[in-house]
């Protein structure tokens, strides 16, 4: 029978049994032959099989001689040696305690282990736009022709502190466009050509592959194509695993100008949906 601590710290037992060596078998007094079939192994480790409760250990085959092998939880300290106590059971019934010695761990000069636990708590998915978010188009002078006016967006930025990388959509579309002096320019008019990255965080920190933040920009939107911006277009989207982490959002606005458009100064509202 062999005993010895394995790499986690519990006790490793294997061995043969039968009921005329382990067990209780009046074979085991004459040593004639065994002849009952072995049913079950039990070992104590740092007790008396008397103050502590016995732990049965798996058969690995069965039969009068039958193999064992298991591990089990010391009740003492590693570093300090420890009595193991086996027995075997047959159909004849319980056979004696036998002992063997367990030698203890050596410990290394200044080695132990300390837990290290960070509580890390979800956040929000959120977006921030400035406050002065305002588009400035490059100006147009009428001709009686179809023409676009073009601008940047002010960039805007994306942060998922949900903690699930659920994936995120960042949309947009917007109102007519008036003029004071009551001119209309419609909202499917305006199209864009989005832009997104991935912002840094500035610390170098590494991320495991499977949660690297990945994000895409939208497809560009031509001036009265499939609606313009009078409908819900995307600007940018992080998808499902690899949404979590900053994000920066931008591109160009074109707006279509009529060359039947009355002149004036025209506004009109983008408004972006982050969901």
């Amino acid at each position: 029978m062999s005993v010895a601590y394995t790499g986690d710290g519990s006790v490793s037992v294997a061995g043969v049994a039968s009921d005329d060596t382990l067990g209780n078998h009046p074979a085991a007094a004459s040593r004639r032959p065994a002849t009952h079939e072995v049913t079950d192994v039990q070992v104590v480790v740092g007790d008396t099989p008397a103050s502590a409760a016995p732990r049965s250990v798996p058969l690995t085959s069965s039969g009068v001689t039958a193999s064992f092998a298991g591990s089990v939880a010391p009740s003492a300290d590693v570093h300090q040696r420890q009595e193991v106590h086996v027995r075997a059971k047959s159909s004849a019934g319980w056979g004696p305690w036998q002992t063997r010695w367990l030698d203890p761990l050596a410990a290394g000069p200044g080695a132990g282990h300390e837990l290290v636990v960070a509580d890390v708590q979800p956040g929000v998915l959120a977006l921030e736009v400035p406050d002065t978010a305002t588009v400035p188009l490059s100006q147009v002078t009428l001709t009686g022709a179809d023409q676009i006016a073009s601008g940047d967006l002010v960039p805007v930025s994306v942060s998922d502190g949900r903690g699930t990388s659920a994936g995120w959509v960042l949309a947009g579309e917007t109102s007519d466009f008036g003029s004071s002096s009551g001119g209309r320019i419609l909202a499917a008019n305006l199209g864009w050509e989005p832009t997104a990255a991935v912002s840094t965080s500035g610390l170098g920190l590494v991320t495991a592959d499977d949660e690297a933040p990945s994000v895409a920009a939208g497809p560009r939107i031509a001036p009265a194509a499939d609606g313009g911006l009078s409908v819900p277009q995307t600007l940018a989207a992080a998808p499902l695993g690899a949404s979590a982490g900053q994000f920066g959002a931008g591109g160009r606005l074109d707006l279509g100008i009529p060359g039947t458009a009355r002149a004036g100064v025209y506004t009109g509202v983008l408004t972006l949906t982050l969901i």
